[in-house]
């Protein structure tokens, strides 16, 4: 709905910003200009409010954006979003959880250290027509007439999934990714996935001239997925890494961390396979990004989550026992960046 065109609409969103206790009068005021021509569910507006807290500069930069909502309904078939949804914990939530494991006292440390990652969730089958743009697992890839199929020791590549980039919320590219243009992952098909370079990400900065690719003989091509995008979910360093290490917990906060992720997790995330972009990476075992490190090609860098995807029957993969690949960016990654410089990583039981 184009609240600012429909009086009755407006005066509803206004009452939820001003229940919400959160915002001024005028800043109330620069919302409704500022998200002028916005489709704005108003379970999203109210989720916003309680996320950003007085933070109006944030509010005003996700109002003004296509929401996560619309990257759902965008996508396929999404359902609207309810209050207890997966992704929707909110800061007032967040701040209870803490409160909740008897760690206050490290809330300033916890909400620095907080990442947004955005859930990949697989939905129905696609047909053939509408494969070419928006985001989507499986099926061919939309290349440009120029590029060539990406190999790994002149083995063709999987294609596993393409992102459009204009399905997440604006500044949900983390400063990683731009707010358009269309990424693509790849791997190789056999055993030897945490090869650093088993894995190669593509990034079109537009879609108009790309066209689905055939893919190559003794590559096995699986049926195309909708993707629904679930934004914004609260990600926090994994318990064993250098990352929970500067945090530099202390005593019973430093004991219950790990517990504090996995509740945080359960509360956002659904039960299943779990394919997450940026965030930080839910480890089967050990340090990630020590495992990134492993090589000559990858040492003496910091990394950074780019794509977390799981073992799942749906979209035919299956990481060793049950276990994840995890895509991989150095840290100082920036937008714009052509993404060729990651690193490809495999964990399981």
């Amino acid at each position: 709905m184009k609240f600012t065109k429909n009086l009755q609409d407006e005066a509803g969103l206004i009452k939820v910003m001003k229940d919400s206790g959160k915002l001024s009068n005028e800043q109330i005021a620069d919302a409704v200009k500022h998200g002028a021509g916005s489709d704005q569910p108003r379970a999203l507006i109210r989720q916003m409010i309680d996320f950003y807290d007085r933070d109006t500069n944030a509010f005003l930069k996700q109002l003004s954006l296509i929401s996560g909502e619309a990257a759902e309904v965008k996508s396929g078939d999404a359902k609207e979003p309810t209050e207890d949804a997966p992704g929707r914990l909110g800061r007032d939530g967040f701040k209870k959880l803490i409160a909740d494991f008897e760690i206050e006292g490290c809330e300033g440390k916890l909400l620095k250290a907080v990442r947004m990652g955005h859930l990949l969730t697989v939905g129905s089958e696609l047909k053939p027509r509408e494969q070419i743009a928006g985001s989507r697992f499986r099926g061919q890839p939309a290349l440009a007439p120029e590029d060539k199929w990406p190999k790994w020791k002149r083995q063709p590549m999987q294609f596993l999934l393409q992102i459009d980039l204009s399905d997440l919320p604006q500044g949900g590219g983390g400063g990683v990714f731009p707010g358009a243009g269309l990424l693509s992952f790849f791997c190789v098909p056999e055993w030897d996935y945490s090869s650093p370079d088993a894995g190669k990400i593509l990034y079109h900065p537009s879609t108009d001239q790309l066209e689905l690719r055939a893919t190559p003989d003794g590559v096995e091509e699986f049926s195309p997925r909708r993707m629904k995008i679930v934004p914004n979910i609260l990600c926090l360093p994994p318990w064993e890494s250098d990352r929970f290490d500067a945090l530099k917990l202390k005593g019973e906060a430093s004991e219950r961390y790990s517990d504090f992720v996995e509740e945080l997790s359960s509360h956002q995330k659904p039960e299943g396979p779990a394919h997450l972009l940026l965030g930080y990476p839910d480890q089967v075992q050990g340090d990630l990004e020590y495992d990134a490190n492993q090589s000559a090609h990858t040492r003496g860098k910091s990394w950074r989550l780019a794509l977390q995807l799981d073992s799942d029957e749906s979209l035919g993969t299956m990481w060793g026992d049950e276990g994840r690949i995890y895509f991989m960016i150095p840290e100082k990654t920036k937008e714009g960046d052509d993404y060729s410089d990651s690193c490809l990583v495999m964990q399981c039981g």
